[in-house]
């Protein structure tokens, strides 16, 4: 999976904590998009707080599909 979407959706990290990395991968999301930089930057977390509600629902699903793509012999360290 893409290491933007991973980030944004937050496969790697706790997803109640909003902070600079995944608010980094929403800009740039944003600019892939077409969106200018400064713009991209000042909307990113603007996006991902309306996004919270989803993610913090998607969250079980997410971490599922997290697993099974990790296989059973990764550990976590």
């Amino acid at each position: 999976m893409d290491p933007i979407w991973n980030c944004i959706l937050t496969v790697c990290c706790d997803p109640l904590q909003q902070n600079d990395r995944r608010q980094r991968a929403m800009a740039k999301l944003l600019m892939n998009q077409g969106m200018g930089a400064s713009e991209a930057k000042e909307y990113a977390p603007v996006v991902l707080n309306a996004l919270q509600p989803l993610l913090e629902l998607l969250q079980p699903f997410i971490h599922a599909v997290a697993g099974l793509a990790r296989g059973a012999d990764f550990k976590d360290e």
